[in-house]
């Protein structure tokens, strides 16, 4: 008795985007806006913080709304509003 063995190939190779460009773009400005407010967190001689790191820490907000609101409205495939409520549910 001999064991069959059942081996498939594919010729061609698939691309699937994980990440819009809005996401993408979004991604590295938040490490952009982080990087600005972590170098520049240092106080000025009359103790208020620098308004450089203040700006910083706005547009990481902002970055950080933006993505929430894109999720919900963004791409249908990949969008959160998608997301089923039943962790069984494909």
């Amino acid at each position: 008795m001999t064991a069959s063995h059942t081996t498939f190939t594919t010729s061609s190779r698939t691309t699937v985007a994980m990440w819009d460009p809005l996401v993408r773009l979004g991604h590295w400005a938040l490490v952009a806006a982080f990087a600005m407010a972590y170098f520049s967190a240092e106080e000025e001689e009359a103790g208020a913080p620098d308004a450089l790191h203040v700006w910083g820490g706005y547009f990481v907000g902002g970055i950080v709304v933006l993505r929430v609101v894109w999720g919900f409205v963004g791409c249908a495939t990949r969008a959160s509003a998608t997301l089923s409520a039943d962790p069984c549910e494909p």
